[in-house]
């Protein structure tokens, strides 16, 4: 999965995950889990995250600098 996102993301793309950090009945994987492996998997820069109580979310972009810079430079 991570490689074909790679692949087909646009330079000034991003790929955005947000999930929920409780345990849902019927699901194997919590938040957290699912935001560990992605951040092993997904091979791009990680421009942002947040987290809090209920909820984990993730920014990554193939451009590593940070908004400050890419609007800096435009």
């Amino acid at each position: 999965m991570s490689s074909s996102i790679r692949q087909t993301l646009s330079p000034d793309g991003a790929v955005v995950a947000c999930h929920w950090r409780k345990r849902i009945e019927g699901w194997t994987l919590d938040g957290d889990q699912v935001h560990s492996t992605l951040r092993g998997r997904m091979g791009l820069p990680l421009l942002g995250h947040y987290w809090d109580e209920d909820m984990v979310l993730d920014v990554w972009t193939p451009d590593k600098r940070s908004i400050h810079q890419r609007e800096a430079a435009a």
